[in-house]
């Protein structure tokens, strides 16, 4: 072989282990919104564009769990314990859903079927989400590919630099998504900075009660207020439950410590 052919071989080869190191991290970070949004439905496909807009969301996310367990030598367990705190950022923080009868305005009522007034959360929704973003927008997704280059499945796919890089995407997915969403409830960013609840109050058989100037009881979900007979609580997130977000940190915080068991 004269020297030539070799420097012409040795210039695909680079490119070739470069592209097959970056391509499974690419796909996941577009397959993920992919699954999470379309073929779930909620998303038609002629709104197919929007994956660039929904990738840094669920694709970063997706793609940030995978790299962060397999980079600790972990395993499906633990994508499965990062699967669910990634449902209490996005239905928790981001999207508020888990507190928000009234959610995106559809009048659906969430979570009034098992209303827990002590969390102020639905058990049926909170469930419900568990399942769906756990299973189906992150577990799934990384599967699929996965079984697609089954000699990487266990690997690292980004270096240190895009590792850095889907953490910011995924950072400004959770960001963008969640002004987003304060600003269709005008809510106060303010409110997020409320301190969380005492632990004394997830045990405790009272109502709750909020921080920070809101100092009245929260409204169950389906009950009136202000005497108005047809007025229903539909701003639970906005004015009166931001308080109930406290005990997703210390659910955060036990997810992240139990993945060194697992």
């Amino acid at each position: 072989m004269t020297p030539s052919s070799q420097s012409t071989l040795h210039t695909p080869i680079t490119k070739q282990n470069l592209l097959g190191r970056v391509a499974p991290a690419v796909c996941l970070l577009f397959l993920a919104p992919l699954v999470a949004e379309f073929l779930l439905g909620n998303l038609p496909i002629k709104l197919l564009p929007a994956l660039v807009v929904l990738a840094p969301l669920y694709g970063g996310g997706a793609l940030l769990i995978r790299e962060l367990v397999r980079r600790t030598d972990h395993g499906w367990p633990s994508i499965i314990l990062l699967g669910m705190a990634y449902t209490l950022v996005e239905e928790g923080f981001t999207t508020q859903s888990l507190f928000n009868p009234d959610y995106l305005l559809m009048k659906m009522h969430l979570l009034q079927p098992g209303y827990i007034s002590q969390l102020g959360i639905g058990a049926w929704w909170t469930l419900f989400m568990f399942n769906l973003h756990t299973v189906w927008s992150i577990a799934t997704p990384i599967a699929l590919v996965e079984a697609a280059v089954p000699q990487r499945a266990t690997e690292p796919w980004l270096g240190r630099t895009g590792l850095i890089v889907t953490a910011l995407l995924f950072a400004a997915g959770v960001i963008g998504s969640t002004f987003l969403t304060i600003k269709k409830d005008h809510s106060s960013p303010r409110m997020l900075n409320s301190p969380p609840p005492h632990p004394s109050l997830l045990c405790s058989r009272s109502r709750p009660f909020c921080f920070r100037g809101c100092l009245s009881p929260v409204t169950p979900v389906g009950s009136r207020i202000h005497g108005s007979p047809g007025a229903w609580h539909s701003r639970l997130v906005p004015r009166s439950c931001w308080c109930h977000q406290g005990w997703i940190g210390g659910l955060l915080s036990h997810c992240w410590a139990s993945m060194g068991s697992l």
